[in-house]
């Protein structure tokens, strides 16, 4: 029924723009795609159809996205396919504006395939960019990384999950950070339909190997866990805005890091004043032990964002008696110089000197 509703409602819109009265017709689509918001996707409920319209001058294409049907036209299109690409944007570090580089494009781009959207999540870290496809392939998904060589952004890989799936939107959300890139896929089903899940990439010197699928411990249907995801050194923080943990889509995050040789989750964060359909999760970042998780539909769907701290205390207190001291020293001392996880309070992969200021700062707070 609402499939059918759904293409009703499409036909009509194509009804309005192809007759006369092409102001009116423009209105017309605007307040059509303010019915498709308000009557379609109340809950926000993720579906995967897509209805695609396109003549040789007009392009209309609704696509499904968790804050509702985005009603998209383009005009003047020179194919019967719409354009994908991204535009990359930088700086000579002068306070002047940002000057477009280069606008970069798959080399496996097909002129008869409708949509990969390519560049529905982007993500930079130094002279890598990471663009995600999260329509390719029957929308199983693909991600592409770009390195630039001093001259010029080269395609240098496409990633692929090893067991995706038609409509697991692979790309959706992505991630890089130093040799590490985090992808989400949150209509994968490992843990029920629409349950989510992330992959992690490293890259090895020579090339970027898929290491290990997340999936939430604790993971249900719908759950979206891989809307977002963001990764800063050894931390990974993963948004799952429709867990129903505080009621419908009230959303949490999940906190993974990197220890021992693999990514463990640590962490599961939920709002303390969350309700049903605040959409906790539905954006996450993370840098240096700091966590912010957006909730677009918090505060009576005005949004609001949460910010989270690590307790450097709770990692100091190495033997956990609640006393930074001579023990925990110790222990601080044996770890000095390696890449041990609790005492790089900086994150910048090594404990060393700022650890060690850090970590006398908390000592003498603690006597």
């Amino acid at each position: 029924m609402l499939l059918k509703l759904y293409f009703i409602l499409l036909t009509t819109a194509v009804g309005m723009v192809m007759g006369p009265g092409g102001a009116q017709a423009a209105k017309d689509v605007e307040s059509d795609e303010q019915t498709l918001h308000q009557q379609l996707l109340k809950g926000r409920f993720p579906h995967v159809t897509k209805s695609f319209y396109n003549d040789a001058s007009h392009s209309y294409d609704i696509v499904p996205t968790l804050s509702g049907y985005q009603f998209q036209n383009s005009y003047n299109l020179p194919t019967r396919v719409r354009s994908k690409g991204v535009h990359l944007s930088a700086t000579d570090g002068s306070l002047g504006p940002f000057v477009e580089q280069v606008r970069l494009t798959d080399l496996d781009s097909e002129v008869t395939r409708i949509s990969d959207d390519l560049g529905y999540s982007v993500s930079v870290d130094g002279n890598t960019a990471v663009v995600g496809a999260s329509g390719d392939e029957n929308n199983r998904g693909s991600a592409y990384v770009f390195t630039y060589d001093g001259g010029a952004w080269i395609e240098t890989a496409k990633l692929i999950p090893t067991d995706g799936e038609a409509y697991d939107l692979f790309g959706q959300s992505v991630s890089i950070s130093d040799s590490t890139i985090v992808v989400g896929a949150p209509r994968d089903g490992d843990n029920g339909r629409l349950s989510g899940a992330v992959y992690v990439f490293a890259y090895d010197g020579g090339m970027w190997t898929e290491t290990v699928k997340l999936i939430a411990a604790d993971g249900e249907d719908h759950d979206l866990f891989g809307h977002s995801v963001s990764v800063s050194g050894r931390t990974i923080v993963i948004g799952a805005l429709g867990d129903a943990d505080n009621g419908g889509f009230s959303g949490s995050a999940y906190v993974f890091t990197y220890e021992g040789g693999m990514w463990t989750e640590t962490a599961k964060l939920t709002a303390a004043d969350g309700i049903a359909n605040d959409y906790f999760g539905e954006a996450v970042s993370v840098d240096r032990g700091v966590v912010v998780i957006g909730a677009a539909g918090g505060d009576n769907r005005r949004g609001s964002a949460y910010v989270y701290r690590v307790s450097l205390v709770e990692r100091a207190d190495a033997d956990g008696d609640g006393v930074i001291g001579m023990p925990d020293f110790r222990v601080f001392a044996e770890a000095y110089g390696t890449t041990d996880l609790r005492f790089d309070f900086n994150e910048d992969g090594t404990v060393g000197f700022s650890d060690f200021l850090i970590f006398i700062s908390l000592y003498s707070e603690s006597a």
